[in-house]
Order: C-alpha cells, then sequence, then structure tokens
C-alpha cells in the first residue's frame, strides 16, 4: 500500500469514528434530555455572492409567480435576497449535527430542527449560525355556541344572482358576492392557496364534485407528513377542518351549498393536525406559504393563527405583547409573501375580546396581512371574534364577514351540510368572495385590492377594534376598482401615490433594504428616527422617475434598539407630497 492510499485509509477511518460518536453522541443527549425540541436555526448569509448571483428569477420561481410580482415590481426586481436558496454546506453541517432538519425557509434563511439541550448548544457556537429561537406554539381553541339566533335563508337568492345557494344564502348576501355572481364572475383563473389541516372528503363529498370534474385542484401538499396527499385517511389525528373551509369557498352544490369562489383553482397546504390537543407549530405554515407563493397562488387563506392567552403561559406560546406586526415568525413571513403580491387572508382569532389588550392570533398582527373578523348574519360581531388593536397600535381587524352559523360540507358524510362557527370560516368567505374582484380586475395590485375592500367596508369611516374597517361589501368594492380605472386597457397598474414595502432583513445588523414604488416622477427624501422622534439619519433629497427602487440602510454607528424609517414623495408635476413609514429594529 503506497503512501498516498494508506493516508486515505486513515482519514476514512477517523472520519467514520468520529461520525460514530457524534451519532452516540446525540443518542445519548435524547436519552437523558427528554423530548426533543423545535428550534429555528437562522444562517449569518446565504453563501458566496458570486454564487447567489447565478441564481435566476425563472429558476427560483414558477412562471405564474413571476407573472404576478410583476404588478408590483420591475423586472430587474422580481427576485430579492429572500427568495435565493439556502447555501447547502450550511444546511449540511446542521443536518450532521441534529435528529433532524424539519423544514428550510428561503425567506428566513433559517431551518427547524429538532434538537436536544446539547446538540442546541453545539450548534450555537457555528460560525454560520446567526442565531436560534425556539418554534412557536398554539393550541386550537373552539369558538363556543352563538346565543343569537342565526337566520337561514332557503334560496330566496336564486332570483337575484340565477344560482341557488341554500342554507349558504346569508353568508354569501352579507357581503353581497351574489351581485359578483350575477355578473358571471366564479374566480375562474384565479389560484387560491389554502393553509389549513386535513381535506378529508375531498374526493366523495358532493360540494367539491365541479372541482374534481374540471381538475382545478392544481397541487397539493402535506408538510406534517412530507407527502402529496393531503386527504389521507390513515392520518386520522391529522383533522378535517380544512374540509370545511374549503367547501365555503369552492363548494358548488346548487340547493344546498355555492361558494364565494365555485369557479376558483385552488393549492391546498396541510400544514398542521387538528386537534385541540396537540399544538400546532409555526414552522409548517411558513413552509406551505413559501409553497404557494413559489407556485403562483394569488390569494392564500388562512384560518390558522399563533398565540395564547392563558394565565401561565409556556415560554413557547406568543403573547398579545407580541402582536406587532413585528416579532413573531409567520408573521414577518406573511408581511414578505404581501410583498410579493400575494393577497393574505388570516382569522383574526376566536379568543373573545378583553379591556386591556388585544387577543390577535399571528399572522393576523400582519401590516400587510388582511385579518378577518366575524360577524353574525344580521351583522353584529360575533361574540367570539377576536379584537384588536395590535401591540404597537395599528387598527385591527381588518374586514369582517360572516362567522356565525355558516354553512359548510360535512367532513364525515359524502352528501350532508352542516353549520358552524368562527373567524376560520369568516376568512375564506372573505379571500373567495375576492378572488371574484381579480377574475375581473387581474391587472389589479393586491395593494389596490386591499385599498377597495377597506374603503367600500360597512364603517370605513369610523374603524374599530372590533371589526375594522367592517363587513366587505363586494360590490361596492367591485365599483370602486370600477371607477379607478384599474384593469381598463388604458390604465396604468399603479396607484397614483407612493408604495412602501415593509424593510428587510428586519431585525437587522447593520443593513436593511428598503423598497419603494413611485406612480410620477418625484422628488425623494428618507429619513430614520429614534423612539423619541428625534431625526438621526438623513440620506438626503433624490430626483426619481416612475417606477420601483432599492434603498440601503446603513446604521454601524448606532445601538440596537428600534427606529422608525419615513420616506416622502413629492410630486414634480402636481406638488403632491405622499408620506410612508415603517418600524425596524437595529439589532447587535
Amino acid at each position: 500500500m503506497n503512501v498516498q492510499k494508506l493516508a486515505r485509509f486513515v482519514f476514512l477511518l477517523v472520519f467514520l469514528f468520529s461520525f460514530a460518536l457524534a451519532q452516540n453522541q446525540n443518542k445519548r443527549e435524547e436519552n437523558t434530555s427528554g423530548r426533543l425540541q423545535p428550534y429555528w436555526v437562522f444562517f449569518k448569509d446565504k453563501g458566496p455572492q458570486a454564487l447567489l448571483k447565478t441564481q435566476k428569477a425563472e429558476d427560483l420561481l414558477s412562471a405564474r409567480a413571476l407573472k404576478r410580482r410583476q404588478k408590483t415590481r420591475d423586472n430587474e426586481a422580481l427576485v430579492d435576497y429572500s427568495d435565493k436558496r439556502l447555501y447547502e454546506p450550511y444546511v449540511e453541517q446542521i443536518k450532521q449535527a441534529v435528529k433532524k432538519i424539519r423544514v428550510r425557509s428561503r425567506w428566513l434563511n433559517a431551518v427547524s430542527v429538532e434538537v436536544s439541550p446539547g446538540q442546541l448548544h453545539n450548534i450555537s457556537g457555528f460560525a454560520s449560525v446567526e442565531k436560534i429561537a425556539p418554534v412557536r406554539l398554539y393550541r386550537k381553541k373552539a369558538p363556543p355556541k352563538e346565543t343569537q339566533p342565526v337566520l337561514i335563508n332557503n334560496g330566496s337568492l336564486t332570483k337575484i344572482s340565477g344560482l341557488d345557494y341554500g342554507q349558504a344564502g346569508n353568508q354569501i348576501s352579507i357581503i353581497n358576492a351574489d351581485v359578483l355572481h350575477e355578473k358571471g364572475l366564479s374566480g375562474k383563473g384565479v389560484l387560491i392557496a389554502m393553509l389549513d389541516d386535513g381535506y378529508n372528503l375531498l374526493n366523495s363529498h358532493i360540494a367539491f364534485d365541479s372541482l374534481r370534474n374540471d381538475d382545478r385542484i392544481e397541487d397539493t401538499w402535506d408538510f406534517i407528513h412530507n407527502d402529496v396527499s393531503v386527504d389521507d385517511h390513515n392520518y386520522s389525528s391529522d383533522g378535517t377542518h380544512g374540509t370545511k373551509t374549503l367547501s365555503v369557498i369552492a363548494g358548488n352544490t346548487p340547493g344546498k351549498l355555492i361558494g364565494t369562489a365555485y369557479g376558483a383553482s385552488f393549492l391546498l397546504a396541510k400544514t398542521e393536525m387538528d386537534s385541540t390537543e396537540v399544538p400546532a407549530e409555526e414552522d409548517t405554515w411558513v413552509a406551505g406559504l413559501e409553497w404557494a407563493e413559489q407556485n403562483g397562488a394569488d390569494i392564500v387563506s388562512s384560518s390558522l393563527g399563533y398565540g395564547y392567552y392563558a394565565t401561565d403561559p409556556a415560554s413557547s406560546w406568543y403573547t398579545w405583547e407580541d402582536m406587532d406586526g413585528e416579532t413573531a415568525v409567520v408573521t414577518i413571513a406573511a408581511d414578505l409573501a404581501a410583498g410579493k403580491g400575494l393577497l393574505i387572508f388570516n382569522a383574526a382569532g376566536n379568543e373573545n375580546d378583553n379591556a386591556d389588550h388585544n387577543t390577535l392570533i399571528a399572522p393576523a398582527d400582519g401590516n400587510n396581512v388582511l385579518a378577518v373578523a366575524a360577524v353574525t348574519s344580521s351583522g353584529a360581531r360575533s361574540s367570539f371574534s377576536s379584537v384588536g388593536p395590535t401591540a404597537d397600535g395599528r387598527i385591527k381587524p381588518d374586514i369582517a364577514a360572516m362567522g356565525s352559523g355558516v354553512t359548510y360540507a360535512s367532513s364525515s358524510y359524502d352528501s350532508v351540510f352542516s353549520t358552524g362557527n368562527g373567524t376560520s370560516f369568516a376568512c375564506p368567505l372573505a379571500a373567495g368572495a375576492t378572488a371574484l374582484l381579480l377574475e375581473a380586475f387581474p391587472t389589479a395590485s393586491a395593494g389596490q385590492i386591499q385599498q377597495a375592500l377597506r374603503t367600500t367596508a360597512s364603517q370605513a369611516n369610523t374603524p374599530d377594534k372590533y371589526l375594522g374597517w367592517g363587513i366587505v361589501d363586494m360590490a361596492a368594492a367591485y365599483d370602486y376598482l370600477k371607477t379607478s380605472g384599474i384593469g381598463a386597457p388604458s390604465a396604468t397598474r399603479y396607484p397614483a401615490h407612493l408604495e412602501l414595502y415593509a424593510n428587510y432583513p428586519n431585525p437587522f445588523n447593520p443593513l436593511t433594504t428598503l423598497n419603494y414604488r413611485i406612480h410620477t416622477a418625484a422628488k425623494i427624501s428618507i429619513r430614520v428616527f429614534d423612539q423619541s422622534g428625534k431625526r438621526v439619519l438623513s440620506l438626503g433629497t433624490m430626483n426619481k422617475a416612475a417606477g420601483t427602487y432599492t434603498q440601503t440602510i446603513t446604521m454601524n454607528r448606532f445601538a440596537s434598539g428600534i427606529y422608525y424609517y419615513r420616506i416622502t414623495a413629492t410630486e414634480f408635476a402636481s406638488g403632491r407630497q405622499y408620506i410612508k413609514s415603517g418600524k425596524m429594529i437595529l439589532l447587535k
């Protein structure tokens, strides 16, 4: 045996011996430390810049996702740092040091892992690791039975829209979705992603006959078991909530149930198990959201959320103070998705009222997430519906839809329909009805749709912590968009004002990036303020043509803390001035 072969042989022996020691150490730690715990591991970067530059937009996203992003971004800015892939050597290093990698997140530049305390201590010292944080939990809370009688409409809307809604008439009419149905709108061509638990009876319930026959389920993925089946009966504990929420959008059984977007197409993600005894974990929700965005979804309807309001909450629960739009991982991910052009609808929560603080669930606290509250068939707030404002004082919820006595497909029998309560039903009703607007105005951006919904809702002039801007009015929102000229051949795609997207990364050290858009040529100024309101940084004044721009803020010499950025755009032609601001966290 020559020296070179001997060296290779010795290296192999050392590697195998080290690997065996590591495996034995992992087993010892598991045996001595109890149950493995889920944690987020955030990386410091995504590898060499040269490698990042080789990743092209068409390799990172579907053609449909790129087309949606073009509504709000120039071609050269269709993808950003958050879209770039994780650096595989970093991931592999973590993989060798933990029991299991659960999910990967490009947006967060992180992986979630199952890890023992000893393994956690080990990886915290890796040069590639920025920080480590627990995966947060949420235990479902079912809404109480509503004491107010719920009126049932037995098809009286047939003469208005030509559709026989059966017992679902109230939930359709209260938001004026039937008026858009009368115009021939059904959500056709719009792709809606559902994030929920199991969708059983998907292949047999009569509510989904047309969904199956038209082959409008474009893709599915089970993020709990990592397989394609979201309706597998072998997973009996995984739940049936997805069946119910999907049916209020996609159901199409005349005389029984017509969904708000009965002609739309769907991406179905199972991101949790439906059990009041097993806490849901946020990392699978983040993975489901990224999957939906990259596959070109237009709208996301999520009836899940993360938060816990017990008298003695565990450290792994979010609290009401965390509902500030910037703390919860799911909220950060949701706002990132919104910045990429997705319309995000999330249930506000079934946590009732509290005179002292909000009872929201994340990501309903997101700046660009439409949190949906619940009302009865008469338009009164459902007593269980969560309330705002957010911990940083923003109005939440945003909008409302019917959440008491909602008709949905039974998850037990193929031809039976039931009724139930929850903001988890108000959310898909609003999301599905919004698909009708996107069908009618396909070039409208997510921001334009949100503005239309808020501006025309039932209490737009006096929004509050109970219902936000109020019960959505799809007929009025349609007229608003039509009057604005959005979607008309001669119309521009962007509103005549300043659009500002959340800075990324956030928290940051010492660099963060802002993206903003202006419709017409304007003078731009960007300033940074501390918590006392004192200006600490000015980036000067810049003359900009209409378009999308990126601005980097560098804060090397500043202390850790909360700062506010403000961008002012003064149009050259009209002299009108628009101001947008946001909050960022410097963490050294």
